[in-house]
Formats: C-alpha cells, structure tokens, sequence
C-alpha cells in the first residue's frame, strides 16, 4: 500500500536553523511552563541505544526519565521515590547487560540500583547501609573487573570501601576493609589496565597511594608505598598508554611528577623529574593524541604548559610555553575533534581561551578569542568532528559555542537568533552525544525552563547514518518522490530545508510510500526517515 504526503503539509516550528549544517530541536517540554525539567545532564548515559537522564516534571521530582531522541518517546522511566520528592538517579554504569545508578527512594535513602530499562526491571541493588531514609551507603565510581562491579560505599559501620558485586544481592558486599575500622579508604577513579582496577585509596599505615584489585579480597593490594610509610603520594590520574599505565605521585623526595607502571611493584618508578628536585612537576589531565600522550605539566621555570611524551623519558618534554616565562597557561580539558587536539589555555594576554594543537609546537594556536571569564571555556566535547563547549562574552554571559578549529568556523549556538536566556551553571554544562545528535538543557525565553534540546549536524546524518535498504527514486525528482524500506515500516518522514529548517512531515504505516514535494523550489533537501528499527537521513535534489 502507498500513502502520500499532500503539498499542504502543515509546518512546524520547533525546530530552528543554527547554520547551513545544523538545527536545533526541542526534544520535549518535559516541565511545562517556567519550571525547570532538570539541572542535571552531568546524571546521564546511553544504554540499550537510549538517554537516561534525571528529570523533573514537576509533579514527580528528579526521577530516571529516558529518551529515543523523540517527543513521545521521552518519558518517565520510573517515579523511584514516589510523589514529588527527588530521587535524584546518578552515578550510572553498566554492567552485565543492565545499567546500574545510584537514587533515595525515600525509605532507604541513595542506595544502589538497576534497571534493564523497563519500569518492571528496576530494582534496588541491596540496602548497604542499613538504617532508613537518612542511612545512605553513597556509591560511587563502578567499574567493572572480570566479571565483577566493583565500586566504593558506606556501611555506616566501615567508612568508605571497596565494595563488589555480582549483580545479585547476596553477592554485594565489602571487598577490602583497607582502612581498618570507622576509617574511610575512600577508594576512587578505578581505571583498568593489565587485568585489574587501578585507584587511589588510603590507610593509617601506607597513606594514600596507589592500590589495585583483579575483584577478589586476596587480590586487592596496594601497588606500591611510593612515599614510604604514612605519607602520602596521593596517587592519582591513572591512564593507560602505549602499553604501561602512567600516573602522577609524590615520593616525598622529588615532588609530584610523572609515574609509570606495569602493574608490579618492582616496574613502578618514577618517569621523569619534569620539575628537578623537590619542585612539583604537577602533571595532571592525561590524553592520548595521535599516538603520543599530552598532559599539563610544569618545570619550575614555565609554569604549567602544555607537555607531551611518546612514552621515553628522552623525548618527554614542553611542547609550548603558551603563557611566556613564569606564567601558567593551565591547559586543561583536552578534546580530540577533526584531527586536532582542544583544550582550554590562558596565554596571560587575551585570558582562557580555547586553543588547538596538531601536536606541533607550530600547529599549537589559539582558536578564538571569546572568553572574558576566568573559569571558561568549559565541558569541551566532540560532536561531528566539531568541538562543542560553554564560553562567557560580555554580550550574551554563558552560552553554548561549536568550532571546527578555525575562528570564522567558531560560533555561539543559538534558536532562531535566541541566545540562552540565563546563563547554566555547574552539572547544567553537560551535553551528551546519543544517537547522530547533541543533547543539552537549555532555556531561551523567560516563559520557559531549562528543558531537554538536541542538535544535529545534517550533513553528518546523511553522510554516515544513511542506509543502503532505504531506496528514494528518482533523484534528482521533479517533485513526486517515491521511498522503499526493504527492512521496516516507515513511521513518519520530516523535511528539512538546506538552512536546516523543518517545512514538512507525515506519518506513515508502510514500507512503500510516496511524497509530492511539487510546490517547494528547485534545491537541495534533506529527509529524516523514522522506521520500525530506527532513524535515517537522506538528501534529495529537487530539479523541476
């Protein structure tokens, strides 16, 4: 059976044109009115091919809301503590085919959960912390370790630990007890390497230091007492490259510098002496780029600046003293995106910016001069081959920007010319990649609240989620388009202008069907093809 779609397809305006490659949508006003839906993407993550994220739709409080990128298909997974308190789901990790988070459900305070995404499938991992709803365990950090979710909580009676679990309750329970009695190890920032989960956790006897665990009790020990005895090295920022796992500690002798390890006590030793003598080299915000890794760090002469190494202590070295002399540029926050690495640095002339490197010290420039706020740019991400990242100017406070690493190519986003209406703060600053599109909070009227938005890049869509089953004959079309799904039913098909902007859509219950696009002009388009398995984008040329 064929369905068409009539020239007089109603228009609609939910979506806004951001530039030629872009638009923004309003995924759904999940708060209706001027109340805020959340201010919480930082509690967010794709599971199962969908966005779980914590909500408010002002009758139900912050509770596991999820998403498939449509309006009717964003909704409130489950009301976790019932009425219109907030639950407050966080913390999320997967494990063993479910996903598991953190929540109060206000009898047993935040406590650990999972959920197989379904409302009958979420359940309460175990109550740790026995006590009632001001008795909360407060887990943090899962990982996961052959077989095992391995994490930190509170018993109320042990401090903070390393707990285990095997997705079973009778098989949660503490894995190591490493600072004896009411004392907190505080285990955390698992990174795995060799096997094993790699964290920083302390005691009374070795201090903070470097520990690993393979998920059992006899195979949970301390790497090595780097600052001997009761000192502390405070190991930390764990990162796995080129084969060993580098990481930054004081020994108590030559300051915070960089380490490696094999995973051995006798293969940990000290990389290199980046600032020599007791001077901190401070290394911290590792990455690898193009087969080397990138980091800021500081000599005692240069302040901190952007340092790399291929993984010999020879060829570790400053790759640019961004803010010349003494001066710190901080470089922080680096993002791999269209062949260059980002990040945000400070050349003490024009302030924190974002910069891009291509691992040359003469590739190494700043973007952009946008910011006049000490602590943006901030929450760089890659989307598209693009970075997307909050900045503050003086006009417009703090907005979403997009760069493709040039400054004619670096531009604030906007709804139909609308900036922001207020600036976000703190966990609102996340976006999430999920599916072929950005997802954000934002407000951009006083009308509203903060409510859940997408973006997507057209030309993404139709270069690299087009399928071969999805056939759109003839084209170029003189305006009768035919549409043929060998793999589903087609649901509903949107067209876009080359501006980005929707004209038209119709829904449909068919794997053949046809549209008359007769009373558009000649040009270029886009459709966005929704089926029983999923969405897919296609161009068409319109030639009369």
């Amino acid at each position: 059976m064929k369905t068409s779609i009539l020239t007089s397809l109603a228009f609609f305006t939910s979506i806004f044109a951001l530039s030629q490659n872009y638009t923004v949508e309003l995924v759904k006003d999940i708060n209706p009115g001027s109340g805020n839906s959340s201010q919480f993407l930082a509690y967010k993550t794709v599971y199962n091919d969908k966005l779980y994220f914590s909500a408010d739709d002002g009758t139900h409080g912050l509770e596991l809301w999820v998403s498939d990128g449509t309006t009717e298909g964003t909704q409130l997974l489950k009301d976790i503590f019932p009425g219109s308190q907030n639950g407050v789901p966080r913390e999320f990790g997967e494990f063993n085919g479910k996903l598991f988070f953190v929540v109060d459900d206000g009898v047993h305070s935040a406590e650990p959960w999972y959920t197989d995404g379904t409302a009958e499938g979420t359940y309460m991992l175990k109550d740790i912390h026995v006590g009632g709803p001001d008795s909360a365990s407060r887990p943090q950090w899962f990982a996961e370790i052959n077989g095992k979710l391995c994490f930190k909580a509170f018993d109320g009676i042990h401090g903070d630990e390393l707990w285990v679990s095997d997705g079973t309750e009778e098989n949660t329970y503490m894995l190591a007890d490493i600072y004896p009695g009411e004392e907190a190890s505080t285990p955390f920032r698992f990174t795995k390497a060799f096997g094993k989960l790699f964290f920083s956790a302390k005691n009374d006897i070795y201090g903070r230091e470097a520990y690993f665990t393979d998920g059992t009790a006899e195979g949970t020990q301390i790497l090595k007492d780097i600052n001997p005895g009761s000192a502390r090295s405070d190991a930390e920022e764990f990162t796995l490259f080129d084969g060993m796992l580098f990481f930054s500690a004081d020994d108590g002798v030559s300051g915070r510098e960089l380490w490696v390890t094999d995973g051995t006590e006798e293969g940990t030793v000290l990389f290199k002496d980046i600032n020599p003598g007791s001077g901190d080299g401070s290394p911290i915000d590792f990455v690898e780029f193009n087969n080397r890794l990138y980091f800021s760090g500081n000599d005692g002469i240069h302040g901190d600046e952007l340092w790399v190494t291929d993984g010999t202590s020879e060829n570790t070295f400053m790759l640019m003293d961004i803010n010349p002399g003494e001066g710190n540029s901080s470089p922080l926050e680096f993002t791999e995106a269209n062949g260059k690495l980002f990040f945000r640095a400070n050349d003490g002339v024009n302030y924190f910016q974002l910069w891009a490197t291509d691992g040359t010290t003469e590739g190494t420039y700043m973007v952009k001069a946008i910011n006049d706020y000490i602590d943006h740019p901030r929450r760089i991400i890659e989307y598209s081959n693009k970075v997307y990242f909050r900045a503050h100017d003086e006009e417009n406070g703090i907005q979403y920007w997009i760069s493709d690493g040039t400054s004619e190519g670096t531009e604030m986003i906007t709804l139909n010319g609308l900036t922001q209406y207020d600036a976000l703060t703190g966990d609102n600053q996340y976006a999430q990649v999920y599916g072929n599109s950005l997802y954000f909070f934002a407000r951009f009227t006083e009308e509203e609240g903060l409510e859940l938005y997408k973006l997507t890049d057209s030309d993404m869509s139709v270069s690299e989620i087009s399928e071969d089953h999805i056939q759109i004959f003839p084209n170029p079309s003189d305006g009768i388009i035919k549409i043929k799904n060998s793999d589903s039913v087609i649901r509903k098909v949107e067209v876009y202008n080359p501006a980005g902007i929707k004209s038209a859509q119709a829904e449909f219950n068919s794997k053949e069907i046809e549209i008359n696009l007769n009373g558009k002009p000649n040009g270029i388009y886009f459709l966005k093809i929704v089926t029983d398995k999923g969405v897919n984008y296609k161009k068409i040329i319109l030639k009369k």
